[in-house]
Formats: C-alpha cells, structure tokens, sequence
C-alpha cells in the first residue's frame, strides 16, 4: 500500500516537473522574422506643402537642428502636396517652405525628429526607425 502510494507521488512529483518545465520556455520571447538586426542608419521625413493656382512651385530647405543654427541638409523646389526625404536618423531637422507671390513671401517653419527604437528579444535586437513628419501647409 506504501510502495503504490510512493508510485503515486512520484507520478505526480515527475507531471507536475514536466509542466513546470514546459512553462518555463513561454515566458521567452523571440525575435520575428522581419527583426532588423543592424541599426538603420536612414529614416523618412515627410514634408506637406500647399500646392495650388497661386503657389504651383514651393522652395524647400530641410537643415540639421534648428533653422536658426543654418545647417542646411537639401534644398528642393517641390510641385506635390507631399514629400518624402531620405535623411540620418537620430536627428532634429526643421524644415522652411516658402510661399512666394508677386505681394510677399510667407515662409512657413517647423521641426521634428527621425529617431530609432530597439527592443531587445530572447536571440536578437531588432530596431525600427519613428519617422518624422512636417505640416507646412497654409492654414
């Protein structure tokens, strides 16, 4: 009676091991398969204009840091709504539209930043880029 009572806890003692260990692995968290392992060196910045009959061609200039500091990154002259860059992450741009008509010029300023994000799993690091977007729109 002893000895089955013996056998019995064993039993238990081995299932209750085995789901303990089978519980043990849950907790971990693996990477997914479009984990980008290296940290990117680019991001998106994207810049709204205000292209209509009055203003069709819009002058762009895109600088590292604030527009006061004047380190231009690119000049463009854009004739679409919407405008995506290619710049360094991890970086502050501010961002000048002007909009020029035979009356005045209104230059329209603004700023954001192209930033990296990692999280760390079980088997790797993987990293995305926050890219950054500009309103430079006329009210």
């Amino acid at each position: 009676m002893q000895h089955r009572r013996f056998e019995r806890s064993m039993r238990f003692l081995a299932c209750a091991l085995v789901l303990l260990c089978m519980s043990c692995g849950e907790d971990r968290e693996y990477a997914p398969s479009n984990c980008v392992r290296s940290k990117p060196s680019k991001g998106s910045l994207k810049v709204r204009c205000t292209i209509n009959a009055e203003y069709p061609l819009i002058p762009i200039t895109v600088y590292l840091g604030d527009f006061e500091e004047d380190q231009v990154m690119l000049r463009d002259t854009v004739d679409i709504p919407i405008v995506l860059y290619e710049l360094p992450v991890d970086e502050y741009y501010s961002v000048a539209a002007e909009y020029r008509s035979e009356e005045d010029t209104l230059i329209v300023l603004r700023g954001a930043r192209i930033s990296t994000m990692s999280r760390d799993y079980e088997d790797a690091t993987c990293w995305s880029v926050l890219g950054a977007e500009v309103d430079c729109r006329l009210p």
